[in-house]
C-alpha cells in the first residue's frame, strides 16, 4: 500500500544551541530522504539537528517513497 496520509513536522521554531527534532508519520516499507538548508540530509524517519545555528534557518523537505509512489512534504 503506498504511502497516504503521511505528516512531516518539525519543533521550530527553537531557539539558538537547540536541537530540531523532525518527524514523518510512519508506513510500514517506507523510505525517507529528508534536504534542507546547509547540506542537511538524513534517511532517517525522524530526524534530529543538535546545536542548530542561523544557518540551519530555512525551510525542510522530506521524500516519503514506497515502492508504488513518492511524495514530496516539507516543514519549516
Amino acid at each position: 500500500m503506498p504511502p497516504t496520509g503521511v505528516i512531516a513536522s518539525s519543533n521550530s521554531p527553537v531557539a539558538e544551541s537547540s536541537s530540531i527534532n523532525f518527524t514523518a508519520s510512519s508506513t510500514a516499507g517506507t523510505a525517507y530522504n529528508w534536504i534542507g538548508p546547509n547540506g542537511f540530509t538524513s534517511d532517517l524517519q525522524n530526524p534530529d539537528i543538535n546545536e542548530a545555528t542561523y544557518l540551519q534557518t530555512g525551510i525542510y523537505y522530506a521524500c516519503v517513497s514506497h515502492s508504488v509512489m513518492s511524495d514530496y512534504l516539507y516543514s519549516n
